[in-house]
Order: structure tokens, then sequence, then C-alpha cells
């Protein structure tokens, strides 16, 4: 099945590439030059108006199309998405459980192993004593801790061939308070907190000359627009 789409020929595609170098011409300084530089803003407006025309209708033809066609996917791939999320679930509930599993057997293993080292120093003491050793060689071999070496431990599970496991660390704030305050104090990076654009903007258009947020400033701006003639 072809993926192509065919796209609508535009023929005011010269003109269209032509008005940025005009617009950077413009100098909006009295009656005139802004008379001109409005005229222009409504042949733009008209412009678009064409390439409106021209690709409104295909794109909204495409895009029911994508819509459709993913809705179909996911009508098939969404039992598999849940299948597959409660089997690795499963899956890494057990490596969790086997990981901490060999955790312990390795703790294990250090402590016998330490155990060990202690007792052969023990041994050693006792020996350099009835050899006739001074006090001070005993004390020393008493107070000089044998190396004991890393501790291996088999791992308790074969992994299936095709399927991996990765740690990943992630932050879940539980005090916003306390994580702003920490930025206040200096204690943390100030690019930990986003302001909430969408908010503070309805605020703004909502209060207008009234705003008043500690930290923030209303801005206006006038917006220009143009219509087609």
């Amino acid at each position: 099945m072809s993926t192509q789409l065919a796209v609508p020929e535009f023929r005011f595609e010269g003109e269209a590439l032509s008005w940025p170098e005009k617009a950077k011409l413009v100098r909006v300084i009295d009656q005139p030059t802004y008379d001109q530089a409005t005229q222009m803003l409504i042949a733009i407006k008209g412009l678009r108006q064409k390439i409106a025309e021209t690709f409104d209708e295909p794109i909204a033809k495409a895009f029911a199309a994508h819509r459709a066609m993913t809705a179909a996917k996911k009508k098939v791939e969404s039992p598999l998405e849940d299948a597959e999320r409660i089997i690795k679930g499963a899956v890494g509930a057990f490596h969790l459980e086997q990981q901490r599993i060999r955790q312990e057997l390795e703790r294990k293993a250090r402590e016998d192993a330490e155990r060990q080292a202690e007792q052969t120093r023990l041994e050693m003491a006792v020996q350099a004593e009835e050899m006739g050793a001074s006090p001070e060689v005993v004390a020393e071999v008493l107070e000089t801790p044998i190396p004991v070496a890393p501790v291996a431990v088999a791992p308790t599970f074969n992994r299936a061939a095709g399927v991996s496991t990765r740690e990943t660390w992630k932050c879940e704030v539980v005090d916003l308070k306390a994580l702003c305050r920490a930025v206040a104090d200096g204690k943390a990076s100030i690019e930990l907190v986003q302001p909430n654009m969408v908010t503070l903007n309805s605020l703004a258009r909502g209060l207008k000359s009234t705003f008043a947020i500690p930290g923030c400033r209303v801005v206006v701006e006038n917006i220009v627009s143009a219509r087609a003639r």
C-alpha cells in the first residue's frame, strides 16, 4: 500500500517566497509608509487565503485518514500493550526479588568470610604466643586485619535471551512547598521549578492592569491583524 500523499500544486509559491525580503525593507515612519505596510498586510492575508483554499481540504482529508488508521492500529495493539505491561510488571517484580535474595546471600557470604578472617587472626595470635612471641608482637597480630576478598554469589536464576532489564531512577515531588522553599533558600537550583504559564497568562488576561503576583509582571502586546479584501 502506498503511503505517499498527493501534494496540491500552488501556483503562487514564487510570490509567497518573495514576501520575506519585501517585509525586511518595510519602515513605518509616517502615514504613507503606514498605508503601504497595511496594504502589504492585506495582500499577504489574501495570498494566505488562497493557500488555505488550496491546502486545507487535502490536509483535513489526510488528517481524517491518519486518525482512522491510528484508531484501527490502537484497537488491535491495545490488548497487546496491556498484556505486555502486566507481564513486564511480573518479570520486573521477580527480578527485584532475586536481586534482594542475591544481595542477602552476598551479605551472609561476606559476614562468613569476615568471621573466618577474624578466627584465622585469633589462631595466628595464639600460635605466635605459643611460639614465644612477645606481647607486642601478639598484640600487633591481633590488631592487623586480614584482607577479605570480595565475595561473588552465583545468579539465582537464568536470564532469558532477548529480554533485558535496566534500572531507572526518577523523582516524585511529595511536598511542592518544601521544594520551593529550598529554591528560595538557595539549597536547590531554580531550574527545578517552572512557572505555570498557562495559568499565569490566563490570570493576566482576566486581571489586566490589576494583575499583581510577586515575581511576575504583566506585559501588554499590541497584536495587529488584517483581513483579505
